[in-house]
């Protein structure tokens, strides 16, 4: 269903709004421009992004992800749609910092400047699983690769916020989540491995269904992804502080609910839980990367207090997202996790 128009003729979006009728919208805000997309495969949001932003003519689209053939599987069909387009393909695998390393030299590579990076990859996991550098994998996949990354492409992010002639149009995007309302970021054990009473204010949210604190082996899987969602919250609310003052505009997106990869490792439960809701509920994946691309292109966001969108609208986030100790205490922790720390003042 399209957005109708309010009476100024400024398009009114809601979550039925699709990703491709707001690039069209705007795509004034596309045209010529670089951007690279995380969690590029088939059936995902990053597909749909890309799909949508292609059709506006970017002059560059970056499609990353850590499989080779998923990517390319995507790119291809790209291609096919909007020949004009050029498309290419980074392996990125977020758990590892040298593969993230390797492949911020890569975008480095293929250019100079890059006007919109959308952080857009996510697992979430039922069972432990660990990065090679030993964190739990939903964390450092979540929160500290994207972290990293973002650091690293810093540069040709500034160069891009320098060349434009409106200020704010060049964007950082993290996809985070409601899940995040169910959790503060776990500071004290981010990556969910002791078993001892939690501080008060690490505390997820009491009264949810019971799928929710669901523990197997050891590991809260469901908690653990709603920490790592938080932390993406506080993580924009840290570059804000950093970036806007460069003319870069930083925003994070619940996309809403959609049936994608990212739900095959679901328990039992919590399977039996997503059908039972209401089928109205969810959304296509054109709907899902709406508020994605809103955050990306709205020249209207430019300059606000908005951090966090959903339904293609700004939205409030949980309080604990938004505390800005909090985020400063999460970047200094990333830093030191990633060995980035020098730039913690950036």
């Amino acid at each position: 269903m399209a957005s109708k128009p309010q009476a100024t003729g400024t398009p009114a979006f809601d979550r039925n709004t699709r990703g491709s009728e707001v690039a069209r919208l705007f795509k004034d805000q596309v045209e010529g421009r670089h951007i690279l997309i995380t969690g590029v495969s088939p059936n995902s949001l990053g597909e749909a992004t890309a799909f949508a932003l292609a059709a506006s003519n970017p002059g560059l689209l970056i499609l990353a992800s850590r499989t080779a053939a998923k990517v390319e599987t995507v790119a291809a069909a790209v291609r096919n749609q909007c020949p004009w387009v050029d498309v290419k393909t980074v392996i990125l695998d977020l758990a590892s910092q040298d593969a993230i390393r390797s492949a911020a030299n890569e975008v480095t590579r293929l250019t100079d400047h890059l006007d919109l990076l959308i952080n857009n990859a996510g697992i979430s996991l039922s069972t432990r699983r660990s990065a090679p550098n030993g964190l739990e994998l939903t964390f450092a996949t979540n929160h500290v690769g994207p972290f990293l990354l973002t650091d690293l492409l810093l540069p040709l992010l500034r160069r891009a916020a320098k060349s434009q002639t409106t200020h704010g149009m060049t964007r950082i995007v993290n996809l985070s989540s409601a899940a995040h309302y169910v959790s503060p970021f776990r500071f004290s054990d981010p990556s969910f491995e002791a078993d001892r009473p939690l501080p008060q204010d690490e505390e997820p949210r009491k009264g949810l269904e019971e799928h929710f604190y669901e523990v197997h082996d050891g590991f809260a899987g469901w908690l653990a992804y709603a920490s790592s969602k938080t932390a993406n919250v506080l993580f924009t609310v840290a570059l804000q502080e950093r970036l806007r003052s460069n003319g870069i505009e930083c925003f994070s997106v619940d996309p809403g609910i959609i049936m994608t990869n990212l739900a095959d490792d679901m328990t039992p439960s919590a399977a039996k839980a997503v059908t039972k809701m209401p089928k109205d509920l969810f959304k296509s994946t054109d709907q899902g990367c709406a508020t994605t691309i809103v955050a990306a292109l709205d020249p209207r966001l430019a300059g606000t207090d908005a951090v966090y969108l959903a339904d293609c609208r700004k939205s409030r986030p949980a309080r604990h997202a938004t505390d800005k100790v909090k985020a400063e205490r999460l970047w200094k922790m990333t830093g030191e996790l990633t060995g980035q720390a020098s730039q913690s003042k950036l």
